[in-house]
């Protein structure tokens, strides 16, 4: 049997997204025995890729400061690649500042989205922001120009970056993301209620407080909601909220009135969250640039009714399984939650729908086709 040598570079995973991501794509690398797998990673997050058939490589370099991390990886990082004798070096962050050995493979995940969206990124007020998101898109169109291979987690993906980056020399493929089996196997299923959670039905809206998620024009659209229809569901915002745009919104809702409607529950822990899926009303998710959001994924699994941003990639992911609105138009959302939201039989089939459309993603399958993608470079680039 012939074998392969794959290393992973998980230094830049320090969201929940990338490790999530990550994990669950190693999660089946002992499916592939002839593929060795090692990972760099740093110690305290080490223990989210232990599985067997991966060696991990603790790296203490890997820390929060960017410069260190990036000087490690461009003078370190070549060294153990050639000391491993790497078939391959898997960058599944998207970007990679280092040279590789002269016969090791380089793959890369194309995640971020926000690199490329101009539209989007000027609503950050923040200089620095803005020039970190245009480093990283430089970064990354010469990161994709000499990748030999780039997967990409949605057609939509794959489009913008053919048109921002159209000579590329590598191969491309398309593997979306997948669900894992607890946020499926919970929708029938008496899940216990978090602590956390309201009393009563909820709302339920997923994702880091940020300007791109839209939560201001989400709680206007949930005002206009309570003003028109004696509305007994509260709002649950579920995500990180240590930013100057949380600072925004609190405003917000204390200018509105509505303390008492909306609540801010900070970060829940992922394995948690299968409980606040399963006992929400309905999902929201208002972003206005995403690649391929796990969110959306995980939300379809739960088999509740989803209202979802209009912008791609999200019908792509849920296709008639949601209703769709434009996301700076709060509006139109607060239109559709008034006309469906008491539709009993509605909401019954569109929650039906979510659950079918879960089925099209599977980690299992999302890491056999990526692991495949792999043995299949090897072959082509080193027969």
């Amino acid at each position: 049997m012939k074998k392969y040598t794959i290393a992973v570079n998980a230094l830049s995973a320090l969201q929940g997204g990338g490790q999530v991501y990550i994990s669950n794509l190693l999660r089946y690398a002992d499916k592939f025995p002839e593929i060795k797998v090692y990972i760099f990673a740093s110690p305290q997050l080490a223990p989210l890729y232990d599985f067997h058939g991966v060696e991990i490589i603790p790296c203490s370099s890997s820390t929060k400061d960017v410069v260190v991390r990036t000087l490690w990886e461009k003078f370190r990082l070549p060294h153990l690649l050639r000391k491993l004798k790497a078939d391959i070096v898997f960058c599944p962050g998207g970007t990679i500042n280092f040279t590789p050995p002269a016969d090791c493979l380089t793959a890369v995940t194309f995640q971020n989205m926000l690199i490329f969206d101009n539209r989007t990124r000027r609503r950050y007020s923040s200089p620095y922001v803005r020039f970190r998101l245009a480093l990283l898109e430089k970064i990354s169109r010469s990161t994709f120009e000499k990748a030999n291979l780039v997967i990409f987690i949605s057609e939509h993906g794959k489009k913008v970056v053919d048109e921002k980056v159209p000579d590329r020399k590598g191969l491309s493929i398309v593997i979306p993301h997948g669900v894992e089996e607890r946020f499926l196997s919970c929708r029938d299923k008496n899940i216990p209620r978090l602590k956390q959670l309201p009393d009563g039905q909820y709302l339920l809206y997923v994702s880091y407080l940020d300007v791109i998620k839209a939560q201001i024009e989400v709680v206007h659209a949930y005002n206009t909601l309570c003003q028109k229809r004696y509305t007994t569901e509260k709002l649950l915002l579920v995500g990180t909220n240590h930013n100057a745009y949380s600072k925004l919104l609190k405003k917000e809702i204390e200018q509105l009135g509505l303390q008492d409607k909306v609540i801010l529950t900070g970060p829940i822990p992922h394995s948690d969250m299968p409980s606040v899926y399963h006992h929400a009303k309905a999902h929201i998710f208002a972003s206005r640039c995403e690649n391929c959001p796990n969110i959306v994924l995980e939300s379809l699994g739960s088999g509740r009714p989803l209202f979802l941003s209009g912008r791609a990639p999200m019908p792509e992911l849920a296709g008639d399984a949601a209703v769709y609105f434009e996301p700076n138009n709060p509006d139109e959302l607060a239109g559709l939650l008034l006309q469906n939201l008491d539709k009993q039989q509605w909401m019954k089939e569109m929650g039906e729908k979510a659950f079918e459309r879960s089925s099209l993603y599977s980690w299992e399958k999302t890491a056999k086709e990526t692991f495949n993608a792999f043995k299949d470079l090897i072959e082509t680039k080193k027969p």
